[in-house]
């Protein structure tokens, strides 16, 4: 064994054998939660914070609901009503019900401990280790001496006591508060039934609160002093206060401690090694990695918008719940390229759990078997959050989610879960766009399919003017994914071929185009990609979906020259119209976008655009811009009471903050977009265009569809290396840039083909290498 290791690092010395360890450094004050260094297990999230000699921790719990308020559908109607109404521009809402006045239908914070520190103390800076989740706090005495101490967390199951501790120092005699949300946002939960808190303390010194709901399990949060440690604890359900004295101890850290240190050992082992040479590129993975593990474990429940981490001062923004028609794939794609797709299956048991009142709504309202009415927001229980009737009947919601669930099947080659999840997904969504589709004159004496009533996601509001139209892009392309989709499932499940599939995609354009002038000024004009039929791009929006053939239902190849004019025209446009009106997630998925064209020096620089405007100072991922000026998404309104413009920080104090986890997954699923493509034809793209200035980097165990373990290096600007592991075996094709000639496992190919076909078996090592 150690001959064959040796021999590894002989002919490949650029992977490494493990990542090193990856430290980020905060320089405090950091004055709101959302700047704050981040721990989380999925369940609990920490997000530490403080200026001056008092340090916060603010303590959210995923899961937390009020699930009362739920819009029951129960004036549901069907498409057909629906289609007439909105072609007589009548009152739409009426026909998707309302939710219920009473209850606030969302996720709650928890609270946050504050630690006062001795006169004399300050807090300096904070360092977050993200190999084992530990935040170093570093405060400064009057003798200019620094303490430190530590922040770690238990890695529990989402049904568990969740445990926190601090080892604070003898020396420092602090003094803890802590304070429920409900101190912050009383307004909001007294209307709504919710009581305040109980505060509390058992015999053995623990000190908490329960915050109960009128219909839902309360949230507990404690702290206890023991052993020379700052013992914090939460717990979602009934518990006794005798329960927190056995659950709130060392003894329960020391337990737990090897098994925690294991989990994330083994994370960091599992997921990909990338060394690249921009450091902005290179935080951007590191943290969005980091983040993954603490968002959306196996273990945990789904994370909505904001996984765990709730801020005590204000409601959640969205109500921490699950948007469908962008942010939950955000969230999750990148677990399949980290080699993780296990934290996928929290979100597919929520599906599971919803998918019969999917499937009931679905077929009273399509009238079709099978059909599923998917809407763009839900609670855990797939119970629809407000009454957006663009967002309810938002086709691409289940058209995206299954493509993820086929992508999965893919990356992992699991057939059970492509029957009991992804085939369902495929199949409801096939009948949910078949039951709408109209045949129209295709102008060439034939016919061809056509959606008659269809929404480009969040383009147009709730405006019956401009909010639907026939034909949008982003629909086709979608269903366009789900008919090629749906004959290689059938055939791998051994099910019979439907004769619609083909027949759909013969006959369905792949996307609507519009002509004319797009940019006056210069005379730009042509053919190009719109929202729907004769709807143009006329201004910067946020949700980029006439572009999703693109990416990421990868249904239009950049490279084929019948798209060459339009795609062309298309980005122009793109361009042109610019990014004044995006928010956070927006720009990553511009980066994928782009990299996809071929222009990865395009999706970098727009990486780090969204880390220079969307993360704030605490590198906190936030839905709107961190300072106004750069996009609308910011308030740019004068403040008459400071008398100040929004930039003027010093003056307004403290600003509100919209954090959500899709961004920052987004990105890391655009950094990996940068060195690796899965592309039509199940052919795997290795580094397709090397960005400008990376000369020297490598990466390793980046997963791809087929179930490979992608590895590479680059030297000189020119990939040097690429070594494939095939963990089921299979057919590898694979354009792997290397040139006509070049070494496979050591023999020389000549004038070999820009893609290699090779059937692999289980474990083999494919390794190639630049002559």
């Amino acid at each position: 064994m150690r001959v064959l290791l040796l021999f590894s690092i002989v002919i490949f010395p650029c992977f490494a054998i493990a990542q090193s360890v990856k430290k980020l450094n905060y320089d405090f004050p950091l004055p709101r939660p959302h700047m704050g260094l981040i721990i989380g297990n999925g369940t609990q999230g920490l997000m530490i914070w403080g200026e001056n000699d008092v340090l916060s921790i603010t303590i959210g719990q995923n899961g937390f609901w009020d699930h009362r308020g739920a819009n029951e559908l129960k004036n549901l109607t069907n498409f057909n009503d629906f289609k007439e109404i909105v072609h007589q521009k009548g009152k739409v809402g009426k026909l998707f019900g309302s939710p219920k006045s009473q209850g606030l239908h969302r996720q709650i914070g928890g609270g946050v401990l504050e630690i006062k520190f001795p006169q004399g103390y300050k807090l300096k800076r904070g360092v977050l280790d993200l190999h084992t989740a530990t935040a170093s706090i570093y405060l400064v005495g009057n003798d200019n001496k620094e303490t430190v101490f530590t922040i770690r967390q238990l890695i529990k199951a989402a049904s568990e006591f969740q445990l926190a501790w601090l080892d604070m120092p003898a020396h420092l005699k602090a003094v803890y508060t802590l304070q429920p949300s409900w101190n912050w946002i009383k307004k909001s939960l007294e209307p709504a039934g919710i009581s305040a808190p109980k505060e509390w303390q058992t015999a053995k010194g623990v000190k908490g609160f329960t915050q109960t709901l009128p219909e839902d399990d309360p949230l507990n949060i404690a702290y206890k002093q023991e052993e020379g440690l700052l013992l914090v604890g939460s717990y979602l359900g009934k518990m006794n206060q005798s329960d927190f004295d056995k659950n709130l101890t060392a003894n329960a850290i020391k337990n737990n401690l090897a098994s925690t240190e294991k989990w994330w050992k083994d994370y960091w082992l599992s997921v990909p090694k990338i060394n690249i040479p921009d450091p902005v590129i290179q935080e951007i993975a590191d943290m969005g990695l980091y983040k993954q593990a603490c968002v959306n474990p196996p273990h945990a429940k789904a994370a909505g918008l904001q996984g765990p981490f709730h801020e005590h001062h204000q409601l959640p923004p969205w109500g921490g719940d699950f948007h469908y028609n962008v942010n939950v794939e955000m969230i999750y794609e990148p677990s399949l390229a980290s080699n993780r797709p296990n934290h996928f299956n929290p979100i597919w048991d929520l599906i599971h759990i919803a998918l019969p009142k999917f499937r009931a709504n679905g077929e009273k309202f399509y009238g079709r078997k099978n059909a599923l009415l998917f809407p763009h927001a839900t609670d855990d229980r797939g119970n629809l959050r407000g009454g957006f009737w663009a967002g309810i009947v938002d086709q691409g919601n289940v058209a995206w989610m299954a493509t993820l669930a086929w992508r999965h099947y893919r990356y992992t080659l699991d057939k059970d879960l492509l029957a009991k999840t992804a085939w369902p997904l495929l199949e409801g969504a096939f009948e949910t766009y078949y039951s709408i589709l109209e045949e129209v004159d295709d102008k060439k004496g034939g016919k061809r399919f056509s959606l008659p009533v269809s929404v480009s996601p969040e383009y147009g509001g709730t405006s019956l003017e401009n909010a639907t139209g026939r034909d949008a892009s982003f629909q086709l392309a979608a269903l366009h994914s789900i008919t090629t989709t749906l004959p290689k499932a059938a055939k791998i499940l051994g099910k019979p071929l439907d004769s619609r599939w083909e027949d759909v995609s013969k006959r369905l354009p792949q996307y609507t185009t519009i002509d004319g002038i797009w940019m006056p000024e210069k005379g730009g004009a042509g053919i190009r990609i719109a929202l729907w039929e004769g709807q143009d791009l006329e201004g910067s929006h946020r949700h980029h979906s006439h572009l999703a053939g693109i990416y990421p239902f990868s249904t239009i190849d950049p490279y084929d020259p019948v798209h060459y004019e339009v795609l062309t025209n298309t980005m122009h446009n793109f361009v042109f119209k610019g990014a004044g009106n995006w928010v956070g997630w927006s720009v990553p998925w511009t980066s994928a976008i782009w990299s996809r064209m071929g222009a990865t020096n395009v999706g970098v620089k727009w990486l780090r655009y969204w880390a220079d405007n969307y993360l704030n100072a605490g590198r906190g991922s936030l839905a709107f811009l961190s300072l106004p000026g750069v996009a609308v998404g910011a308030d740019f309104r004068f403040n008459p009471k400071t008398k100040a413009y929004p930039w003027d920080r010093e003056r307004n104090g403290r600003s509100m903050e919209r954090m959500q986890m899709d961004a920052s997954m987004g990105a890391l699923s655009a950094v990996y977009e940068l060195l690796v493509q899965n592309k039509k034809d199940d052919i795997l793209d290795v580094l397709p265009a090397i960005p400008d200035g990376w000369r020297n980097f490598d990466f390793s165990g980046i997963l791809t569809e087929g179930a490979f373990l992608v590895s590479a290096t680059v030297k000189d600007g020119k990939t040097a290396v690429v070594k494939i592991k095939s963990t089921k075996g299979g057919l590898l094709k694979m354009k792997h840039n290397l040139g006509k000639s070049y070494k496979m496992n050591g023999k020389e190919i000549q004038k070999a083909a820009s893609v290699l076909e090779y059937n692999t078996k289980a474990g083999e090592e494919v390794l190639l290498e630049r002559i």
